[in-house]
């Protein structure tokens, strides 16, 4: 009785240590990936995510040093699918290199992504309940990005006010 209570309280403390961390999880059932097994397939999916990094595309956060990385890798792949046609014609370092390529790719997208969804346990006053607030990475990026711009404003408008007599 009393070692199954103690595991009891370990996984308990387990599942309580767990949610003190920030949960991202994706919030549709498609993640962006790069995984192609032929020419056509990959020209497709290079297109589509090179169409998706322009300011309001799926992945319009990308920063430009990682825009430069996607575009390098993209154009790498897409050479070693102009040299063999397929994935099945490739010797396994050609693989490798393949892969490795996809994965840098893949994880900027995947980090980048407007739609990821990204969950943090708050508490709210009065209540030691916590409460998990979700939001997509755009919504958090447009929100900084939203106040960025009205501090801004604030203070273009407060260095623009002449300052009264007797108070310089």
């Amino acid at each position: 009785m009393k070692i199954a209570g103690r595991v009891g309280m370990i996984l308990l403390g387990m599942a309580a240590g767990a949610l003190a961390f920030p949960i991202a999880t994706s919030a549709t059932a498609t993640t962006p990936q790069v995984h192609a097994d032929s020419k056509a397939a990959f020209a497709a999916a290079a297109a589509d995510i090179r169409k998706e990094m322009v300011p309001g595309g799926r992945f319009q956060f990308v920063t430009g040093v990682e825009v430069t990385r996607v575009n390098t890798s993209l154009d790498a792949i897409g050479a070693l699918f102009e040299k063999y046609g397929t994935v099945a014609n490739m010797d396994k370092v050609v693989k490798v290199t393949l892969f490795n390529d996809q994965e840098v790719v893949n994880s900027i997208l995947a980090e980048r992504d407007d739609l990821r969804l990204i969950c943090k346990p708050k508490r709210s006053t009065g209540t030691r309940i916590p409460v998990t607030e979700c939001k997509t990475y755009g919504d958090i990026q447009r929100e900084r990005a939203d106040t960025h711009n009205a501090l801004d404003q604030f203070y273009q408008r407060y260095r623009q006010e002449p300052v009264p007599q007797g108070q310089q």
